[in-house]
């Protein structure tokens, strides 16, 4: 999985060929299409008390768990305005902030919705603290749990992570020329994310000639959940 959104795997080439292969599809009338995963990255942390097994889901009331580092010899730690870290970008902070919450609404697996009215969570932390997704109907836990047990869940409720993953996108386009961008599991993913990101995107695509950049996304889900996140903010043309 994704330790840095800033960087290509060196295994799939670099910038400049991924820019070359661009360049050539665009000679011959074709768009170029980047996958982009955003609710989760790699798996650096463990959840204090459950290093091992699973992790059954929690929210607020000091119930919520404190983060720990995986004791994995592949992890790197990078120096941080926010000391030693595992993810160069985004960040782990382990104090309790007993007015957090987490806003909403989110929707579950018929498209009803949910508003948070608890109280009590990480909020300085750039993931969730939540626990494993293992109930994948319950609305809360489809967006913050860690799925798989395996994926270090990122807190996109926040607007300091979707600050930076705006960023990060906006570079993807500038440096690599693309077209668009296809959404991994955007179901998992709370829509106040995207009504920052997307208009965000497109502005910033339209600033480099890119009037019709593409963005579409992975639904496996009912037709009611679906329906949440479609046809929302689309102009005339």
């Amino acid at each position: 999985a994704m330790r840095d959104f800033t960087l290509l795997d060196p295994r799939l080439g670099t910038l400049e060929q991924l820019r070359a292969l661009t360049s050539e599809a665009h000679a011959l009338g074709m768009y170029v299409i980047v996958d982009v995963v955003m609710n989760h990255m790699g798996n650096a942390f463990a959840f204090e008390g459950n290093l091992e097994g699973v992790t059954h889901f929690r929210m607020h009331e000091k119930e919520e768990y404190r983060l720990a580092l995986r004791n994995d010899s592949e992890i790197v730690l990078h120096d941080t305005p926010a000391g030693s870290q595992p993810y160069m970008d985004f960040w782990y902070n382990n104090t309790w902030d007993p007015e957090g919450t987490y806003g909403g609404p989110v929707y579950g697996k018929w498209g009803e919705s949910s508003v948070d009215t608890g109280r009590g969570t990480y909020t300085e932390s750039d993931f969730h603290h939540n626990g494993d997704l293992i109930d994948y109907t319950s609305p809360w836990e489809i967006t913050m749990g860690k799925i798989y047990g395996s994926m270090d869940d990122l807190r996109l409720e926040s607007r300091r992570v979707q600050e930076k993953y705006i960023a990060m996108t906006k570079a993807l386009i500038s440096s690599a020329d693309i077209d668009g961008f296809r959404v991994d599991t955007p179901m998992q993913v709370p829509l106040e994310f995207f009504k920052a990101w997307a208009p965000a995107i497109r502005e910033h695509a339209q600033s480099l000639g890119k009037g019709k950049f593409g963005i579409f996304g992975e639904f496996f889900v009912e037709a009611e959940r679906f329906a949440t996140m479609t046809g929302r903010g689309k102009k005339p043309d």
